[in-house]
């Protein structure tokens, strides 16, 4: 069975999700934010279950490698390729994209907050990570 709509806006009000559809289509346009939602809504539960488990794993490994490492750093690198798969879950983003994606992590204080949750700074981190790999990898 697929996800619903309600599990895949968990943790956020229908108001909320319902702005944050509007504000998607705004800035990327009805076809882009429809081929991602059919994606996402096209995975069983336990792909969903397992996208937020992988999510969360990559976003605490590179909480850890932070203060030991540069974003051009393999070890850094390697999760940040995990988190590009993640990413193509819904879409299969350009390298500017991917790149862009990090900036909008670091200048939308809704993306900040939640990677800055894992550990303060990891926002700004992982955008350098990305845009390394973006340059090096895409």
């Amino acid at each position: 069975m697929t996800i619903t709509e309600q599990e895949l806006n968990a943790g956020y009000s229908q108001e909320q999700a319902a702005a944050y559809d509007r504000e998607a289509r705004s800035q990327y346009g009805d076809a882009a934010v429809d081929r991602s939602l059919a994606c996402a809504k096209s995975l069983t539960k336990e792909q969903w279950t397992a996208y937020g488990v992988e999510t969360k794993a990559v976003c605490e490994g590179l909480a850890r490698l932070m203060d030991r490492h540069l974003p051009e750093d393999p070890e850094v690198q390697a999760l940040v390729a995990r988190h590009y798969r993640l990413i193509e879950v819904f879409h299969s983003p350009t390298a500017e994209v991917y790149a862009g994606l990090g900036q909008l992590y670091v200048t939308d204080d809704r993306f900040r907050q939640h990677y800055d949750v894992y550990r303060p700074g990891l926002a700004d981190f992982l955008a350098a990570a990305m845009t390394h790999y973006a340059q090096h990898s895409l």
